[in-house]
């Protein structure tokens, strides 16, 4: 899908109000054709299921969200960079909750303060 399909869809979800203009979102277009959306600042995770009739609902998760950034599916697993839980987390989803199945803590060093550590993004390694 275009970014350009994308950047329409926000705006449209921009004039209903469901997300406030001057945020950063992170989008993620999922294997089954919904449109994730990471509100970085409102502490959500949106869903939409149909791009042609954009209408977001808030994706229950088990485990409360503080500033989710970066969205990937790998291995049919929704996982989420947590910028304030300082980790990176791995959920299964369905159409409406989010179910967390572990978490690996972002650590670069072993005398590395926790607290200065903020994961926005990362990358999966396909060679395994």
């Amino acid at each position: 899908m275009r970014e350009d399909h994308y950047a329409g869809i926000v705006g449209v979800l921009n004039l209903n109000r469901q997300l406030p203009e001057g945020r950063a979102y992170k989008l993620l277009h999922g294997p089954d054709g919904t449109l994730m959306i990471a509100d970085t600042s409102g502490h959500r995770i949106l869903r939409v299921q149909d791009l042609r009739n954009p209408e977001p609902t808030p994706l229950d998760i088990t485990a409360g969200l503080r500033f989710p950034n970066q969205l990937s599916w790998h291995n049919g697993q929704l996982w989420v960079a947590y910028t304030n839980h300082h980790r990176l987390s791995a959920y299964h989803v369905n159409e409406v909750r989010g179910e967390m199945l572990g978490s690996i803590e972002v650590i670069s060093h072993p005398d590395a303060r926790r607290t200065r550590i903020w994961p926005t993004a990362f990358a999966f390694d396909e060679r395994g």
